[in-house]
């Protein structure tokens, strides 16, 4: 799963990875790479279907991406 976010002026993305890594780039940059906890497999399972799942998921990478982009 990919994301992607536009702070002001700059073009974030941040992408999912099947081992629940998280690539957060800016442009075509790495930026930093992170990998989930199990907070994942617990997320699929209080969710009812892959869409509403997707969906919390595609929220999280965008808090990570608005986060991020104040650090940096």
């Amino acid at each position: 799963m990919e994301v992607f976010e536009k702070v002001g002026t700059r073009e974030f993305s941040a992408i999912l990875k099947l081992d629940a890594s998280v690539i957060l780039k800016e442009g075509d940059r790495e930026l930093t790479s992170v990998t989930l906890n199990s907070a994942l497999p617990a997320l699929a399972e209080q969710n009812d279907g892959p869409a509403i799942l997707d969906s919390t998921i595609a929220d999280l990478l965008r808090a990570l991406i608005r986060e991020y982009s104040r650090v940096i």
